[in-house]
């Protein structure tokens, strides 16, 4: 009697492989979509990434730019104080005259330095998603923040050391004159420069020679800093090329968004 009657038992095994397979494709499904998501995500940051690094790379050409035409000037007018100094130990120029030269020059470099913007750089080496850009792109994007860096940081201590010295020590009248600016008439500025002490102080060869070292500084500085924009340069037309492949547009460093990507 009970072989002609399966149990209920029986009836329900023919559902178990079926019950499996449902609950394995939905598995399947959601570790899958949560793999797309997360790939979306991914993708979405390193757009905003790429993005990031050129608007970094602008602010440093305009800093760049400001500094460079600093240490123009500066080279400018150290050589013109060079000159005034040059015909005053030659005596084709007075003390009231060359003086007057060098109040009229004033200060003679700013010793502006330049400070590149690399959070984004450092925000992508700390979260290593500097590996989702190409290598050679890779590779530009560290020599830009790793060696100019660098070599930034060296030289800005050099020019701010030699210039600091500079006018404390050698042309003392520019931080006077910087003090009071407005202020002192031209007769108090050349009743400073006729003090006999510190007639004796300019007329000294130090002051030539420290002039001679801020001048040829100055102009190391102006060509490093010409060297660091065609290295920025270079970057940027790198970035900007695999930006608008991946953006699949061009974009506007002045208004930059991901709002059409």
């Amino acid at each position: 009697m009970s072989q002609d009657h399966p149990t209920p038992q029986a009836f329900h095994r023919p559902n178990y492989f079926l019950e499996f397979i449902v609950v394995f494709l939905g598995v399947t499904i959601s570790f899958w979509l949560s793999e797309w998501n997360e790939g979306r995500k991914i993708e979405e940051l390193h757009k905003e990434d790429v993005v990031s690094l050129l608007e970094d790379l602008d602010r440093d050409q305009e800093r760049l730019e400001h500094v460079f035409n600093q240490a123009k000037q500066g080279m400018t007018r150290s050589q013109r104080a060079l000159d005034c100094t040059r015909d005053f130990r030659s005596g084709a120029l007075d003390y009231t005259a060359f003086s007057d030269s060098l109040i009229q020059i004033g200060y003679l470099y700013g010793y502006g330095t330049f400070f590149m913007n690399s959070a984004t750089y450092k925000s992508l080496i700390g979260s290593t998603r500097i590996q989702e850009f190409p290598h050679d792109i890779n590779k530009q994007v560290r020599d830009y923040y790793e060696y100019v860096s660098k070599r930034v940081e060296d030289n800005n201590d050099i020019v701010d050391a030699i210039a600091l010295r500079y006018y404390n020590e050698f042309h003392p009248y520019c931080l006077m004159a910087n003090d009071n600016d407005g202020i002192l008439s031209d007769e108090e500025k050349r009743r400073y420069f006729n003090a006999p002490d510190t007639r004796e102080h300019y007329s000294d060869l130090a002051f030539y020679h420290q002039t001679l070292a801020l001048h040829d500084r100055t102009e190391v500085h102006m060509m490093q800093i010409k060297q660091y924009i065609s290295i920025r340069d270079g970057l940027e037309v790198q970035l900007m090329a695999y930006a608008e492949e991946l953006l699949g547009h061009p974009i506007d460093l002045g208004g930059s968004s991901l709002a059409d990507t």
